[in-house]
């Protein structure tokens, strides 16, 4: 039958327990006038990311409790109620739970029903350990010991902590030289380095990158220069905005690409034919250039082109005097010919052009006499530049005059009606360009003062990075920022916003105290961004205050560094008063011999008392907690006596929760269910959670190389050549030293670099842009200045203006020979012969003006001819024969 227990002090444990009503108490008699429990007092209050509790006044009213994290505490004091329990001798149990080992009275921590298992957490803010048919909830805390999970496709096993660390170490290793691998990469297999890939006798080897807004892609290689770029194992971009492409190359010149080094040259293969002046040419190009330099020119003389002879590049063409009139010298890479100062000449015809003491005059067209140039309305041509100076009377030519035009058209539109007076100016005021129109009188820019402060002293802004607008504005600290009439920024890292606001110094704010009305303090800690203040913002001063209005919402987490507005503060004020008002509970009591379960219940007030007695095999607990505060546990013995004890399921050994879960001495078998609650692992044997493998998976920092979504699943790029790198969907680097890079990209042979999509380098010491049929324009390419550089159209084009020159010189030059050829010479012995002659030959004209002498015995002929051509070139000639 049941028995009817009393609670007395019990000397040897120091606690009250629960005896039969026939048990005498030796000691602390007069303590079992007090009763064993008292009413519950708890509350939460939030603030800075902490929970505090709170004692309550009494005049709480009573209320349930239904949060899990509340606190019970059963204090002393005088009200009493009653409660005899006591446990039938068959008893049948849907939950049965224990206490903590040597702890009889303690908490109950473990229960076990037809639902599984629930541990309850020693943290009340954590969620309970539980296991049950819907999987095991870890209770937020660490799930340690956990063996090594199989590693497969289709594995359902729990990984612990080492297994992930070797995952971690995998991600690391990968370092810089995999980088940018988001969620478009995927499918990845172990072992794969991603779509940039070194060889793996190079696989420690790291890049480095040193140069501002730059990058480095292959084993060693470096990016010194700013805005440099190096790709390829051991590259080396030295200088700014530099370019080093495939292994070895250095680029030390600014603005240069470099495809090898001194001694290491490439060749640049699969280069479609440049058409800007920027562009690259290929050798197609060059040769024809060169087909034309070899062509050379032809001369003939008196128009007979059986006669013409070759004049090959590189060739000389002797030019000499037929008699002793004219002197022919190389003089300062020209020919310089001189006529015999004593030949007296009264005049000089030829068809219209005279020539005599008062200059060279043509009929109908210009001349040039004693009394100066008249052009005859013709151009004058070959004009040298005449010096421009403000005493200077030199005739200018048409590029001078031309520059000058350029000068006034490039003012263009860039400045545009400007009106009013423009002055002082002086350097203050630099390149206005054309970005700066309609610049009218009484316009202002995006920042204004009042009429009645535009004479204000200007804004101030003297701080080493700082910046001030407004009349009067002063934005003396460094980094400072003040906007606003007499507005004030002085100290560093300060910003100053309004007419008359004055900026404070920052203050580092770790923690705070705030002392309640009890005479009790709250301490909050813990804030975000508390060591990083770089300064303060000022809207006002100390004796002029503003309101900050329509601020958004903040962020409310951790971390967060927002600001807060009025409703966020008013809804956590609103949750502590509900908190409060809700702090009373109810006692509910369930009678066991009741079949229908009748239960009972009773208002617990602030100060009220509970007095519980003790069943068979029910032990009470009662002691004081860390406040002062009497907390009584009910609990069933450790060792009961029970006729019988049933649940859904408990085998010796073995634990299953429903009929997928299952803890043995072999280990846990979830069954295929989730495994929640788990806290993140810090040892090499526990068990990590969802939120730290997606974490080891995403902290591969983003970096500068990317493949496309449609390429996600394309074949891995293969680097098997020594000391190699293949970067891009499917491409190949099987060279030696070689570099491949871009989708399907091929470096075959040795030290050989394939860049761009499709690509293939098939020769040694070769860099490649495309393929056959599928060439590309290198642009962009700076003129070559050594050996070993690229030329683009640009130097082609002034080849072929070279050739073109020499063309017309060459033209020009055959019709100073025609022109010659056409000389008659002196027939009458003793008598002097003078002629000219003229010719044309495509295109290009030629004078000649000759003077011959006839021995009197008429046996010897002295010849002297001297020309003139449209190319501005002049040629003399002399000769002599004699009749044998």
């Amino acid at each position: 039958m049941n028995k009817v227990y009393r609670i007395i002090w019990s000397q040897a444990q120091q606690t009250w327990v629960a005896v039969s009503e026939m048990t005498r108490s030796h000691t602390g008699g007069r303590k079992s006038s007090r009763t064993a429990a008292a009413a519950l007092l708890a509350t939460s209050l939030l603030g800075a990311g902490s929970v505090v509790a709170q004692t309550l006044p009494a005049a709480v009213d009573n209320r349930n409790i239904t949060q899990a994290s509340q606190v019970v505490t059963l204090p002393g004091g005088e009200q009493q109620v009653q409660i005899v329990t006591a446990i039938k001798d068959d008893v049948t149990f849907n939950t049965v739970g224990f206490t903590a080992d040597g702890d009889p009275l303690g908490d109950l921590i473990t229960t076990v029903s037809k639902s599984g298992l629930v541990i309850k957490n020693d943290d009340p803010s954590k969620p309970d350990v539980s296991v049950s048919g819907g999987g095991i909830s870890a209770g937020d805390n660490k799930v340690v010991n956990v063996a090594d999970g199989e590693i497969s496709d289709t594995s359902t096993d729990a990984i612990n902590g080492s297994q992930l660390n070797a995952t971690n170490d995998n991600i690391e290793n990968v370092d810089n030289r995999v980088t940018n691998v988001d969620n478009r990469v995927t499918n990845i297999a172990e072992g794969q380095d991603g779509m940039f890939q070194v060889s793996a006798d190079r696989k420690d080897d790291k890049p480095e990158v040193t140069g501002a807004n730059s990058a480095a892609g292959g084993a060693g290689a470096k990016a010194g220069g700013d805005n440099s770029l190096a790709v390829g194992n051991d590259a080396d971009a030295a200088a700014d905005n530099s370019v080093a492409l495939g292994n070895g190359s250095v680029a030390d010149r600014d603005n240069t690409v470099s495809v090898g080094a001194d001694g290491a040259e490439r060749q640049i293969t699969n280069v479609a034919a440049g058409t800007e002046n920027t562009d690259a040419v290929n050798l197609g190009q060059l040769k024809d250039v060169e087909t034309i330099a070899q062509k050379g020119w032809n001369i003939q003389a008196n128009g007979d082109a059986a006669s013409a002879e070759n004049v090959a590049p590189g060739s000389n063409v002797d030019f000499s005097s037929a008699d002793d009139n004219l002197t022919v010298a190389v003089e300062n890479g020209g020919l310089k010919l001189e006529v015999n100062q004593n030949q007296n000449l009264t005049s000089v015809t030829t068809g219209d052009t005279v020539l005599n003491d008062n200059g060279l005059t043509i009929n109908n067209g210009p001349s040039i006499t004693k009394g100066g140039i008249d052009a005859g309305d013709k151009k004058i041509v070959n004009v040298a530049d005449g010096t421009i100076g403000a005493g200077s009377k030199d005739a200018v030519n048409g590029s001078q005059l031309f520059e000058t035009n350029q000068k006034v058209e490039n003012i263009d539109n860039r400045v545009t009606k400007v009106e009013g007076d423009v002055q002082n100016l002086d350097n203050r005021v630099t390149n206005v360009e054309g970005d700066v129109t309609s610049i009218i009188e009484g316009q202002k820019g995006m920042f204004q003062v009042g009429a009645d402060r535009k004479d204000d002293q200007p804004t101030v802004a003297n701080g080493v990075n700082a910046a001030a607008g407004g009349a009067g504005a002063q934005a003396s600290g460094q980094n400072s920022l003040a906007l606003g009439n007499d507005a004030a920024a002085t100290h560093e890292g300060s910003v100053a916003l309004g007419q008359g606001a004055t900026s404070k110094a920052g203050e580092q704010v770790s923690d705070g105290v705030i002392k309640l009305a009890d005479g009790s303090e709250f301490k909050y800690e813990g804030f975000a961004g508390g060591d990083k203040v770089a300064g303060a913002v000022s809207v006002g001063n100390d004796n002029q205050t503003r309101q900050i209005v329509n601020v958004a919402a903040g962020a409310l987490t951790e971390d967060s560094t927002d600001a807060i507005n009025g409703s966020q503060l008013y809804s956590v004020a609103k949750g502590i008063n509900e908190r409060i008002d809700d702090s009373g509970w109810t006692l509910t009591t369930v009678d066991a011999n009741d079949p229908t379960g009748a239960s009972k219940d009773f208002a617990v007030k602030n100060g009220g008392k509970v007095a519980i007695e003790a069943g068979k095999n029910v032990d009470i607990k009662s002691s004081l907690d860390a406040n002062g505060n009497v907390v009584t546990t009910i609990a069933t013995k450790d060792d009961v006596n029970f006729n019988s004890v049933t649940t859904n399921s408990v085998v010796t050994n073995e634990l299953k929760a429903g009929d997928k879960v299952t803890i043995n001495d072999n280990g846990v078998d979830v069954g295929g269910t989730q495994i929640t609650n788990v806290a993140a692992g810090t040892e090499n044997h526990h068990a990590v959670n969802l939120e730290q493998l997606n974490n080891a998976i995403t902290n591969v920092e983003p970096g500068m190389f990317q493949v496309s979504n449609d390429v996600k699943n394309a074949a891995k790029p293969k680097a098997t050549g020594t000391n190699s790198v293949a970067g891009g969907a499917n491409s190949v680097a099987s060279g030696n030293n070689s570099l491949a890079v871009g989708n399907d990209s091929q470096a075959t042979a040795g030290n050989s670099v394939a860049l761009g999509n499709g690509s293939v380098a098939d020769r040694e010491n070769s860099v490649s842009v495309g393929s056959a049929g599928n060439e590309r324009q290198i642009t962009n390419v700076a003129a070559g200045v050594a050996d070993t550089d690229a030329v683009n159209v640009s130097q082609l084009k002034g080849v072929n203006n070279k050739i073109d020159n020499v063309d017309d010189n060459s033209r020009a030059g055959i019709a100073g020979a025609l022109a010659t050829a056409a000389l008659p010479q002196s027939t009458n012995p003793g008598k002097n012969l003078i002629a000219a002659g003229a010719s044309s030959y495509r295109g290009e004209s030629a004078i000649a003006i000759g003077l011959s002498r006839m021995s009197d015995n008429g046996k010897t002929v002295i010849k002297l001819n001297g020309t003139a051509d449209t190319q501005g070139n002049g040629g003399v000639a002399i000769g002599a024969g004699w009749h044998c």
